[in-house]
């Protein structure tokens, strides 16, 4: 009986290691799919862009210009919906006089393509290259929000932008998932690691981090470590009562955005 019962939590062990490997893409991402023929009429002076990147995807964007821009914000969103939900981030920096390019990613709304680890970086470094040769005179600024925050923080190791903004960030993701699955051997098992927490340190530029201490999603513990490792002093901004997808509705959030995109 015993030794039924031990074979029968050894499958199952097997098996939930089998489903996390095999199916942990739809454990991280979100992604709705728009027709090719979507308007986006719901932004104003919303321009669709594509690109295709080294990778081999074929990468769609929505470009939000803004007259005389002080720089431009290459935003990379969360994971869950695509730009018909995302394009509205563009409002905090475009009355500010930035530029904005948000990509989606691939899968997520006209974007297509393979969604791996390796792409996600390669193609945020063709995106911020692109920018870099089409308006060689405009300072670049890497912003990441939630999922984003770990693509963004790969690119400004390899890059060097004016600044860094993480918005609600992760540690790396295995740390997120071991918050549900510490009983599994997760670093063989996950595909998807993005090691903000590696990558931070070699960061050059200055960075900047939001988070709320009611964050229902990441823990603001995660943002207090990631800030520890960053070198750098005053770099955490904490929303007090913040949440996961509210930030933007708090005066401190607003604040500290006029300070740092004056």
């Amino acid at each position: 009986m015993i030794l039924k019962l031990i074979a029968t939590l050894g499958f199952l062990y097997i098996l939930l290691c089998s489903i996390l490997f095999l199916l942990q893409k739809k454990f991280i991402f979100y992604p709705t799919q728009l027709p090719d023929d979507y308007p986006f009429k719901e932004f104003e002076h919303a321009e669709e862009q594509r690109f295709e990147s080294t990778t081999g995807n074929q990468l769609h964007a929505l470009w939000f210009a803004a007259p005389q821009p002080k720089a431009i914000v290459l935003y990379f969103h969360g994971n869950a919906g695509g730009l018909e939900k995302w394009g509205y981030a563009a409002a905090d920096f475009t009355r500010r006089g930035y530029a904005v390019l948000i990509p989606d990613y691939p899968t997520y709304g006209k974007s297509k393509g393979i969604l791996s680890e390796a792409n996600l970086h390669e193609d945020a470094i063709y995106l911020y290259d692109h920018l870099q040769k089409q308006y060689p005179s405009l300072p670049i600024i890497v912003y990441g929000r939630s999922l984003g925050t770990g693509i963004a923080s790969t690119l400004a190791s390899k890059r060097n932008p004016k600044l860094l903004i993480l918005e609600t960030p992760y540690f790396n993701l295995l740390e997120m998932a071991k918050l549900q699955l510490n009983f599994l051997p997760l670093q063989s098992l996950m595909l998807f690691h993005l090691r903000s927490d590696l990558n931070l340190p070699k960061v050059k530029c200055p960075i900047h981090i939001f988070h709320g201490t009611k964050d229902e999603l990441i823990p603001y513990t995660q943002a207090v470590q990631l800030a520890q490792l960053a070198a750098q002093d005053d770099i955490l901004t904490t929303i007090e009562n913040g949440g996961h997808n509210n930030l933007g509705s708090f005066a401190e959030f607003q604040r500290q955005l006029d300070v740092l995109l004056p």
